[in-house]
C-alpha cells in the first residue's frame, strides 16, 4: 500500500483525505500484525486497542471530509500529523514484537516506554479531533 505524506497546513481535501487514509492503512497494519506477536502481548494490545479506537475516528473524519466543500476545517491538520506519527511509532513496536521478539524482550522497558508515548500522543489527538 502506498502511503501518502501527512497533510500540510495549507492542505485541500483530497490531500487530507489521503492523509486520513494511510492513517487508516497503518491502523490496520497494525490490528492485522497483532495477531503474530510473540512478545509483549499485554502492551501489544494497548497498541491495537488504539489502533481500532483510530480506525474509527478517521473513518468518520474520511466521511466528514467525503461531504465538504471548501478549505479542510481548521484545528484538523496538527492532531492528525500527530495520530499519523503516533501510528507509524506504534507500527514500530508491535512489528518488532512480531518479527524480532528476542529484541523486543531484551530492550522491553524502552518499547513499553515509546509504546506509553505514543499511546499518550494518539489518545490527545483522537481528543482533538473527536
Amino acid at each position: 500500500a502506498q502511503l501518502y505524506p501527512i497533510a500540510e497546513r495549507s492542505s485541500t481535501l483530497t490531500t487530507m483525505a489521503a492523509s486520513i487514509e494511510t492513517v487508516i492503512q497503518v491502523a490496520r497494519a497494525i490490528k492485522t500484525k497483532y495477531e503474530s506477536v510473540k512478545t509483549m502481548k499485554a502492551e501489544c494490545r494497548k497498541a491495537r486497542n488504539v489502533a481500532e479506537t483510530v480506525l474509527e475516528v478517521c473513518e468518520k473524519l474520511g466521511s466528514e471530509l467525503a461531504r465538504r466543500t471548501g478549505p479542510p476545517p481548521a484545528g484538523v491538520v496538527g492532531p492528525l500529523q500527530t495520530l499519523h506519527q503516533s501510528v507509524l511509532d506504534l507500527d514500530d513496536l508491535v512489528t518488532i514484537s512480531c518479527d524480532k521478539p528476542v529484541k523486543a524482550a531484551l530492550f522491553s522497558q524502552t518499547h513499553v516506554r515509546k509504546l506509553r508515548s505514543a499511546t499518550s500522543a494518539a489518545h490527545d489527538a483522537i481528543g482533538l479531533l473527536g
